[in-house]
């Protein structure tokens, strides 16, 4: 068998650069809620991040993590320095105020960023 072959049929990762790796952009949720990335909220705020969807992980918990991009959890325990935060999917679809807010920390954080 190929040794190639045989890391993928194990499912064990292959050695990657450092340098070529991309650092992740993680994005908390609530925990028992399945968050859609294809979601046209999340394409779109994404895009506007520059971040592309191979680099997102998603975790519904802040611990130990390096770099969040998007906190969307309904409450926001511990608090976390993110760049961006947000209500929740399900409450973005509904409240146009809560899409405003989200805007507005976009918009916040380019302008910081310039």
């Amino acid at each position: 068998m190929d040794k190639q072959a045989y890391l993928d049929a194990m499912g064990i990762s292959r050695w990657v650069r450092q340098e070529m790796q991309l650092n992740p952009c993680v994005i908390l949720h609530d925990q028992g809620v399945q968050l859609n990335l294809e979601h046209p909220i999340v394409t779109s705020v994404l895009a506007l991040l520059e971040v592309d969807v191979k680099q997102v992980v998603t975790s519904y918990s802040g611990a130990k993590l390096s770099q969040v991009c998007w906190d969307m959890r309904s409450v926001k325990r511990p608090q976390i320095d993110t760049l961006i935060s947000s209500a929740p999917i399900a409450v973005l679809e509904q409240q146009s105020s809560a899409k405003q807010a989200l805007w507005q920390s976009i918009c916040q954080r380019e302008i910081s960023d310039a």
